[in-house]
């Protein structure tokens, strides 16, 4: 028996039934805590030039992840030691997740049916220099394990000059000019899902604007309330509209349940209120009852609704404390949760100071590896007679030095760089 047979012979008792099935709020699967997000942006190429885009694509992307409750890690213009160990710590916090995603802008190639994401500092010479100077696809995948939905967002189908031109070994070896091939679907294991901004064997634009087409697209409807299948739908859609049709995104995925990363889906009334026929009311009276607690119960929830909507993209912790007091049973209370705990972390790291002496920490996973010097007192100053001791030397005085943090190796090549790309250093220093 269907809904409309069940309102045609209940009357008001199957009204009543269907308007309190139809207030219940069907709790998606990915909408909590333990969401966790690496966002890697390469553009500054060693060999290739700059891609203008993958810097902003990465930093709007960390930014919109950030207020959907993930605690977000940024990797820009990564060498592949640091896109490794990147993926080395990011793996560690994929276990037990409830999303683990994955977001990669730049270059990548596809050879002999792998798909590689390619570091700054890959040159490429050779198609037998790929598998070592790029991070493969699966490797990629690999640092998802362990959550309960698994997703990888690659805007990374650029043409890409270095495969072009490498020179071949193998006559056989299939190598592409700057594109993805077709995924193996082996890897994808359960609740999985990959999205290219480009259908495998095409190529991606970077765009004019700000962000590339598939990132601005991705961003315009990331923070709705949307199920992720049809997200990716949308902007499919929307990437087609503003390339003319000549950029056609894909996905591949093994998804069972229904996934949101922003907000709860709609009240929905039940698909088939005959399914709980059993627990009909039979006193017309205590359906209406029931009638009259479930519009009271519709408006409750439309206040609340309008209330989140006010703080949905806050980066006040107090708003979320407030809506969390006011509604601790809420609809919205665990991406509030989320939300709330990842503006708690959100702050500087301690000082050299505040730290035990000896601790060894990084501020960042392609930071360098720093040691906590603890505070002490020294002598200073000129202690003989010697004329060349100078005026401002004398006398001999004490001072006292307060704890710093002191690189523990020497700085490499690729920290300085990141330096000067983070600092906008130009002065010119030689080796």
């Amino acid at each position: 028996m269907g809904f409309e047979s069940m309102l045609r012979r209940g009357g008001a008792r199957a009204i009543g039934l269907a308007l309190v099935l139809g207030l219940t709020v069907a709790p998606p699967s990915a909408v909590g805590a333990g969401r966790v997000a690496l966002v890697v942006g390469n553009g500054a190429y060693a060999a290739i030039g700059t891609l203008p885009n993958p810097g902003n694509d990465v930093a709007d992307m960390a930014v919109a992840l950030g207020r959907l409750g993930f605690k977000v890690t940024t990797v820009r213009d990564a060498d592949r030691a640091a896109m490794t160990e990147a993926l080395r710590v990011f793996t560690r916090e994929s276990a037990g997740a409830a999303v683990s995603l994955v977001f990669y802008a730049g270059h990548g190639l596809e050879m002999d049916g792998v798909n590689y994401l390619v570091p700054v500092d890959a040159r490429l010479e050779r198609d037998t220099d790929v598998r070592f100077e790029a991070i493969s696809l699966g490797d990629v995948l690999a640092a998802t394990l362990g959550a309960e939905l698994r997703m990888v967002i690659l805007d990374a189908c650029r043409n890409n000059p270095l495969a072009r031109s490498m020179q071949r070994t193998l006559a056989d070896r299939s190598v592409s000019g700057g594109s993805f091939g077709e995924l193996d679907e082996h890897l994808l294991g359960n609740e999985t899902l990959v999205a290219y901004a480009a259908a495998a064997g095409t190529t991606a634009a970077d765009g004019p604007g700000r962000n590339s087409p598939y990132t601005a697209a991705l961003l315009s409807h990331l923070e709705q309330p949307l199920e992720v299948v049809t997200l990716f739908r949308r902007v499919r859609a929307q990437v087609l509209a503003s390339t003319n049709g000549q950029q056609r995104p894909h996905e591949y995925q093994s998804l069972v349940g229904d996934h949101y990363l922003s907000g709860v889906p709609a009240p929905t009334v039940a698909a088939d209120v005959a399914a709980a026929g059993a627990a009909v009311v039979d006193d017309a009276e205590q359906a209406d009852g029931l009638a009259h607690q479930a519009a009271a119960t519709a408006a409750l929830l439309q206040q609340e609704t309008v209330f989140w909507e006010s703080i949905a993209n806050s980066t006040s912790p107090l708003d979320f404390e407030t809506y969390l007091r006011q509604y601790p049973a809420g609809a919205f209370r665990v991406l509030a949760t989320a939300r709330l705990a990842a503006l708690r972390t959100v702050s500087d790291p301690p000082s050299a100071d505040e730290r035990p002496a000896g601790t060894v920490f990084r501020d960042c996973p392609t930071c360098p590896e720093m040691v906590v010097v603890p505070a002490g007192t020294f002598r200073m100053g000129c202690v003989s007679r010697s004329p060349t001791c100078d005026d401002d030397e004398r006398s001999v005085h004490e001072v006292e030095m307060t704890s710093f943090a002191l690189s523990k190796y020497e700085v490499t090549r690729g920290q300085f760089a990141a330096y000067v790309a983070a600092t906008g250093m130009t002065r010119r220093v030689d080796a």
